[in-house]
Formats: C-alpha cells, sequence, structure tokens
C-alpha cells in the first residue's frame, strides 16, 4: 500500500505535473506540495479534497493512505 506521500508522487507525474505546475494550479505554494510529498503528517480534509480532485485520485484510496499514515504513527 502507497503512503500518502508517495500516492501523491505517482499520480502528479501521471498527469505530467511538476510541483510547480501542480502548485498553481491549486493556487497554493510549491513548498506546500514538496511538504506534503515528504511528509509523514496528513494533510487536512479541504487540501486532501483538492488534492484528489485535481490530480484525480479516488478519494478512498486517499483516505485509507492517509489512515495508514495515522495509524502508523
Amino acid at each position: 500500500m502507497l503512503t500518502f506521500p508517495e500516492l501523491i508522487i505517482v499520480y502528479r507525474k501521471r498527469a505530467k505535473l511538476s510541483q510547480a505546475d501542480l502548485a498553481a494550479r491549486l493556487d497554493w505554494a510549491q513548498s506546500k506540495i514538496s511538504r506534503l510529498e515528504t511528509s509523514d503528517k496528513p494533510p487536512n480534509s479541504a487540501d486532501l479534497l483538492a488534492l484528489c480532485t485535481e490530480l484525480q485520485i479516488p478519494v478512498a484510496d486517499a483516505m485509507r493512505a492517509v489512515g495508514h499514515a495515522v495509524g502508523a504513527a
């Protein structure tokens, strides 16, 4: 099972987006994308939904990945 950071990276690369591209689409700083991709800290619900929508990540998959990270902490 992928961690949430791994899930973001896989879907971002599948969409052929750089961190800067994704950040621009979400109107976020690139550093926010970087932190989400390198941190075990789960995103808040609004960020999770925004990422799922933009990257077409199934919400259930994202929730499992976040839950896995929270359960492992």
